[in-house]
């Protein structure tokens, strides 16, 4: 098999990258000169493409002529795995919490967002500066609506809910997460609370069905 390929090596024998006969120059020989140049702290090996498939590979290194496998830490590893999965719960909670909630005492979806938190907070200080009054706002659907300091109670009460539902679920996924033998096949899918977007799909493929009847 002809040897089209230079790979750059580092002081371990690890890959850093590859020079291409074709692509970064028209000879194997033009491709040693521009390792000299270019690559001058490192080393390179000739390499046909069946080593440069085995070198592409992020757990092997090239050592005294020999493709050699890398001993994984796998306490590490599963150490890193967890902390991308929790990562990814955090992440899934905050989408989550941020996805808008249905306030049954208004009958409507609100935003639920550091906005619409903070929009909120402000008329809550208006409320308490200038007594009861009525203050519109725009619900998840862009429909308009008064409200009134029980309103806004009851507003503030479903935001929390959620919330607290979203936050003590991704406590309880983490916790089964870290139990986990294999945390990357963790199923963190269950227990949060529907969004405003979860709930328009779910009307949709209501009216679908009803329609296919």
């Amino acid at each position: 098999m002809n040897k089209n390929y230079l790979i750059i090596l580092d002081e371990s024998g690890k890959r850093i990258t590859s020079l291409v006969v074709g692509i970064h120059a028209d000879t194997l020989e033009a491709l040693i000169e521009f390792a000299k140049q270019n690559y001058s702290d490192f080393s390179y090996i000739e390499a046909d493409e069946t080593l440069q498939n085995q070198l592409l590979d992020t757990q092997v290194v090239y050592q005294n002529g020999k493709v050699v496998k890398l001993e994984v830490d796998r306490e590490v590893l599963k150490a890193e795995q967890q902390n991308a999965i929790r990562n990814q719960i955090n992440a899934l909670r905050d989408k989550k919490t941020a996805g808008g909630v249905y306030v049954q005492q208004i009958d409507k979806w609100i935003d639920t967002d550091d906005k619409a938190q903070r929009n909120l907070s402000n008329i809550k200080s208006s409320f308490d500066l200038f007594g009861e009054q009525e203050i519109y706002w725009t619900c998840a659907d862009n429909d308009t609506i008064p409200i009134n300091k029980q309103k806004l109670i009851s507003m503030w009460a479903a935001i929390m809910s959620v919330i607290q539902q979203n936050h003590a679920n991704a406590i309880k996924h983490k916790t089964a997460m870290l139990a986990a033998e294999n945390p990357l096949e963790y199923d963190y899918s269950t227990g949060w609370t529907t969004t405003y977007d979860e709930f328009l799909e779910q009307e949709k493929a209501k009216l679908k069905a009803v329609e296919n009847e």
